[in-house]
C-alpha cells in the first residue's frame, strides 16, 4: 500500500501543488515511472542484450558468459532508464501499448493508501527533495504522551521474557 502513497504523492509533486494529504489522495495509484515498471524493462532489456551477446558468440563458457553479463549492467541499467523516463513522458499510443505490462504489474504492489500512510509518503518526498519540513509540534506532543502511558510489556533488546515482566511490573 505505501508505493500507492508514494505514487499519490509523486504526482502532487510533479503537478506542483501543496503536498497535503487531500492533494495526494485526488491521484491514481498506479504511476508510468514506477520502480516496479522499471524492474520489468530492467527483464526484458537484459533478455534482448543478453541475446545479442549470445549471437556474437559471448557465451561459449561459463566464464565469458559472466563476464558479458558483468560488463553490460550499466548498460542494460542505462538504456532501462532512458526507456522508463521516455515512456513515463509521453503519451501517444506506442508508448501506452509499450507501458500497458508495468501499468498491470502494478496491480499487484500499489493499492490504495490510507492516509496515515500518505502522510508518511508526504514526509519521505519532503525529505529526498530537500523540501524544509518539521514534525507537527501537536502529534509529536500527542505521541510522547501516548508513549509514556502505555506499558512496556515487551522485552527490550538483550533483555530476556522475565526482566521484561519486572519491569512491566515496576510500571
Amino acid at each position: 500500500m505505501y508505493p500507492g502513497a508514494e505514487h499519490k504523492t509523486v504526482y502532487c509533486h510533479e503537478n506542483d501543488e501543496e503536498l497535503t494529504v487531500e492533494n495526494c489522495m485526488k491521484y491514481p495509484v498506479m504511476h508510468p515511472r514506477c520502480g516496479t515498471a522499471f524492474l520489468l524493462i530492467v527483464m526484458l532489456v537484459s533478455i534482448i542484450v543478453t541475446s545479442v551477446a549470445s549471437v556474437f558468440g559471448l557465451d561459449n563458457n561459463w566464464l565469458t558468459r559472466i563476464l558479458v553479463r558483468i560488463v553490460m549492467l550499466p548498460v542494460v541499467a542505462g538504456l532501462s532508464f532512458e526507456a522508463l523516463q521516455y515512456l513515463g513522458k509521453h503519451d501517444t499510443p506506442v508508448t501506452r501499448v509499450l507501458r500497458w505490462p508495468g501499468m498491470q504489474l502494478q496491480r499487484l504492489t500499489a493499492l490504495e493508501p490510507t492516509p496515515d500512510m500518505v502522510e508518511v509518503a508526504i514526509v519521505a518526498m519532503k525529505l529526498a527533495a530537500g523540501i524544509p519540513w518539521e514534525p507537527e509540534e501537536d502529534a509529536a506532543e500527542e505521541d510522547g504522551a501516548q508513549a509514556e502511558e502505555a506499558p512496556c510489556d515487551a522485552p527490550q533488546q538483550g533483555g530476556t521474557a522475565e526482566e521484561a515482566e519486572e519491569a512491566a511490573e515496576t510500571l
